[in-house]
């Protein structure tokens, strides 16, 4: 689809850089349309695009665009991420060290330090951790996992989704109100 809208608007498009709006405009057709109306923009501003447009390209027309404005909190990671895999708050505090919960708070560690400025030790009360070096250790094992693209299962969906596809859409969702 994205393909065809940019044809219509003139602009050549390889297979990475549709890829890459279609992982950013998760909300709607109309931000995937807003896309492109400033690619298309920026394109008569630079006088086209001799190679067509690539992901590099992409990335640098929509580079601080992409994300709120607006600050993100800790309890807004903690909201989005427990909604997503089942948790409660009382869940990420817990002892429990089964792969959901687990998860979950790596999850919220890696997101933690990706949207906000806080603190290991920050994040770690946040769950109720008693040190700095549970939220480091599950934020770094949550990086490695992504970096290596595994897949995790959700609760309550059938397969299982890429970890860096889980990250981008909880970072849509808790960056977009």
């Amino acid at each position: 689809m994205i393909e065809r809208m940019a044809r219509q608007r003139g602009l050549p498009i390889d297979g990475p850089a549709v890829e890459l709006i279609a992982s950013r405009c998760l909300g709607s057709i109309r931000e995937i349309q807003g896309a492109l109306t400033r690619l298309t923009a920026l394109a008569h501003v630079r006088g086209g695009f001799e190679d067509g447009l690539n992901a590099d390209t992409v990335a640098q027309a929509f580079e601080h665009s992409w994300e709120s404005t607006q600050p993100v909190s800790l309890d807004r990671i903690v909201e989005v991420v427990c909604s997503e895999l089942h948790l409660t708050r009382g869940d990420l505090a817990s002892r429990d060290r089964g792969p959901r919960v687990s998860l979950g708070r790596g999850v919220v560690a890696c997101l933690a330090r990706r949207l906000t400025d806080y603190s290991y030790p920050e994040i770690a009360r946040t769950m109720a951790r008693r040190n700095h070096s549970s939220a480091h250790a599950a934020a770094r094992r949550i990086e490695q996992m992504a970096s290596e693209g595994q897949s995790v299962r959700l609760p309550g969906a059938e397969g299982t989704i890429l970890l860096p596809e889980l990250l981008d859409r909880l970072r849509h969702t808790i960056t977009h109100r």
